[in-house]
């Protein structure tokens, strides 16, 4: 077992968790379809949100993609990998808190992903 003491005090993030957010339900079936994409993942770990569809690449024609009830922001990408792990605790979500971040929110949680540009 290690322990570190860093210098660095702990960065600000109230200014990130308290912005004002328009919260909405997570879309029924973003979950399960995180899941069955997984194995499809490529390196640069991106899933993309669009519309009603769930997809691990821009181009329909490569990758997977998974199709869900509710309704997703328009080609917005994702870390698949950190997104998957709000999976147990976010409950509401806003797609457009600020140009550069998605806002989450659940029971005693809350947490702001960083939206991915496109390769």
């Amino acid at each position: 077992m290690r322990t570190q003491l860093y210098v660095e005090p702990w960065p600000a993030i109230d200014k990130v968790l308290e912005l004002p957010a328009k919260l909405w339900p997570i879309p029924a079936g973003l979950w399960d379809g995180l899941k069955n994409i997984a194995d499809f993942v490529d390196d640069t770990n991106r899933v993309v949100l669009n519309q009603k569809t769930v997809r691990t690449h821009d181009n329909l024609e490569h990758g997977a993609n998974f199709e869900i009830e509710g309704s997703l922001p328009e080609n917005l990408i994702l870390n698949h990998e950190l997104l998957s792990m709000f999976a147990p605790y976010a409950k509401m979500v806003d797609w457009n808190a600020t140009p550069d971040m998605v806002k989450f929110q659940g029971d005693n949680f809350r947490g702001c992903l960083a939206k991915m540009k496109t390769i």
